[in-house]
């Protein structure tokens, strides 16, 4: 590099120091005021710097992210886990609260039945058998008749709910239609919204059929069928079925809906007579 200030003579290279102190002192003074080497700064930062920054960070950064997006999804996982148990053990209580609800409901007419026990005539089977009078009839025959003052007419049930009705009475027994004789059909109504319908057996040992119900109203799997009063044969509220398959007949606007009874029907030998 080539040394300007100290060629040529004394004055010449006074006045060349002279002149550099005047020219550093100037630019010092410009810089101040006007901010000449921010700028260049900024420039340098801007362009050559930022870059070159950014570009040593990038793996850094693509490291963290991976890490980040591959944690949140295991996160997400586990969440997801836990949200599924606690659906299953809701589930399972909703469960055991509907049966529950059922195994109440049944309680509640048993002491129905208890607290009314002096209005009614308890007595046993004593052939409690299927006896085919013709093919569409299911009758069973019980130990009273004419002598102990039972009429045609008169309800069936057990502690649990209907069991039938007796249709025929002689001296010393009588014959009790099963409400899964698909001769026999009971009005009902839903307890839970007061729906009204009608029941049909569809033969002992099988569930019973619901008819005349709309397509669209209000009836779900598990809904209790009680008796409705609508005739006066059968005395309101006495439980009949529980509701177990519902289909819709978009065609008909229909539904084709099965209950299960409620009265044990099998193997019952201890029944009562309403008065």
């Amino acid at each position: 590099m080539i040394d300007i200030i100290s060629q040529g003579s004394g004055i010449a290279l006074r006045s060349r120091y002279v002149y550099c102190l005047i020219l550093s002192i100037v630019l010092i003074v410009s810089d101040a005021s006007l901010q000449f080497s921010k700028s260049i700064r900024s420039f340098v930062i801007d362009y050559a710097v930022f870059p070159i920054t950014v570009t040593l960070d990038f793996p850094s950064r693509f490291y963290f992210n991976v890490k980040n997006y591959f944690q949140s999804a295991h996160d997400l996982e586990i969440i997801n886990q836990t949200l599924r148990h606690e659906i299953q053990l809701q589930k399972k209580q909703l469960l055991t609260l509907e049966q529950t609800k059922n195994e109440l409901e049944e309680l509640q007419y048993t002491l129905h039945v208890i607290s009314k026990q002096k209005d009614f005539k308890e007595f046993l089977i004593t052939e409690y058998a299927n006896i085919s009078l013709t093919d569409q009839q299911e009758l069973v025959v019980i130990n009273v008749g004419q002598i102990n003052g039972i009429l045609k007419g008169k309800v069936i049930t057990d502690t649990l709910g209907l069991i039938g009705i007796v249709s025929e009475v002689y001296k010393q027994t009588s014959l009790v239609a099963l409400i899964t004789d698909p001769l026999l059909s009971v009005p009902v109504r839903i307890s839970r919204n007061g729906l009204l319908a009608t029941t049909r057996g569809k033969g002992f040992g099988k569930n019973i059929a619901i008819d005349f119900v709309r397509a669209d109203e209000d009836i779900r799997v598990g809904d209790l069928l009680e008796t409705s009063g609508i005739g006066g044969i059968f005395p309101k509220g006495i439980p009949v079925a529980r509701v177990v398959s519902i289909t819709h007949d978009q065609e008909r606007k229909t539904t084709i809906t099965e209950a299960k009874t409620l009265g044990r029907l099998e193997y019952q030998n201890k029944l009562i007579l309403h008065n």
